[in-house]
C-alpha cells in the first residue's frame, strides 16, 4: 500500500475522543473547552479539537506546574485534579 492510501490519524477529534487521549472525563474536556483552555473547530454545532491543541495544553500545563503555580483559568477542582468537596 502506499504512503498516501495508509490510514492516517484524524487532524480532528470529538470532544469524547480528546478527553480519552488525555486521559480525563469527558465533563471535564468540555470545561476545557467552555474556558478556552482548549481551542476548537466548530462545524455547525459539533465542536472538533484539533490534535495539535492537546499537545498545546500539555505543553501549558507542564509550564505552570513546573514553576509551583497554575495560571490556568479553571480552579484545580474543576480541571478535574482535585474532587468535589461537597458544603
Amino acid at each position: 500500500m502506499s504512503a498516501s492510501h495508509e490510514r492516517q490519524e484524524p487532524l480532528l477529534l470529538r470532544v469524547d475522543l480528546a478527553a480519552q487521549r488525555l486521559g480525563i472525563s469527558t465533563a471535564t474536556c468540555y470545561r476545557l473547552v467552555a474556558a478556552g483552555e482548549i481551542a476548537t473547530v466548530r462545524f455547525g454545532r459539533a465542536h472538533r479539537v484539533p490534535v495539535a491543541e492537546l499537545e498545546r495544553l500539555i505543553a501549558r500545563r507542564l509550564r505552570t506546574t513546573e514553576g509551583g503555580t497554575s495560571t490556568s483559568k479553571l480552579s484545580d477542582r474543576h480541571a478535574g485534579l482535585l474532587p468535589e468537596v461537597a458544603g
